[in-house]
């Protein structure tokens, strides 16, 4: 077991170095004096290691993600797909039953009807609740004519679909029985979007994490993990 939260994650990754429980002691200690050597023991010590590796990670994952050629198109299902990321510089994320520190925005979209559906990931970062500093994603559908977005429930997209033919609906962009009769292509754009979403994020933050699955999950919400073999 890695690590245990409250958060619902659709993928969990700890950021290498972060856990405690799972730090490599000898691979430190190659080649250090005996003095210098760490154990189990110099908590503080550890403790600073520990944020130090934290630090160095986020500094430079928010470097990569404001890269001025960040900018991409995407052919997904048939669908043109542009998606962009840029770095958040502190934002404080207060999603859920505890808070955490969003770093970067991932964005993607596609035009329906003449408009753009927009697909957004906030990459955050928290602490894991026993042990380790874990990235979340937490995902945000809107239109560009609209103030209004929707975020899914139990990281369920089902009603998604209703919300983008509501707004164009409500903002008289197209009928709803038009929109209606492209319910399925509705469906397939948001799956789209959020497949351009997860490679922009593998691409993010693979090089600075280590990836869980899930072991167990309760009825409380809590979620067992252990480190990924591949």
């Amino acid at each position: 077991m890695g690590t245990a939260n409250f958060m619902f994650n659709r993928r969990l990754y700890v950021i290498a170095g972060s856990s405690a429980s799972n730090f490599d002691f000898n691979a430190f200690n190659e080649g250090l004096d005996e003095e210098d050597r760490l154990t189990p023991e110099d908590n503080d010590r550890l403790s600073d290691i520990l944020a130090w590796n934290v630090e160095d990670a986020v500094n430079d994952l928010k470097c990569r993600a404001d890269k001025s050629e960040s900018l991409r198109k995407h052919r997904i299902s048939g669908f043109l797909i542009e998606s962009d990321t840029a770095a958040v510089e502190n934002r404080r994320y207060y999603d859920r039953n505890y808070g955490g520190i969003q770093l970067a925005e991932i964005t993607a979209k596609t035009l329906f009807f003449g408009h753009h559906i927009r697909m957004e990931m906030a990459v955050v970062q928290r602490h894991g609740y026993y042990d380790g500093c874990n990235l979340d994603q937490e995902f945000k559908l809107m239109t560009d004519f609209s103030y209004a977005d929707f975020t899914p429930d139990d990281n369920s997209w089902d009603s998604a679909a209703d919300f983008i033919i509501d707004e164009y609906r409500y903002y008289a962009k197209v009928s709803k029985a038009k929109t209606g009769r492209c319910y399925s292509g509705i469906t397939k754009r948001l799956q789209a979007l959020e497949n351009a979403l997860w490679l922009r994020y593998e691409e993010l933050v693979a090089p600075y994490c280590e990836r869980y699955r899930v072991t167990a999950r309760f009825s409380n919400g809590e979620t067992w993990y252990e480190r990924a073999t591949s």
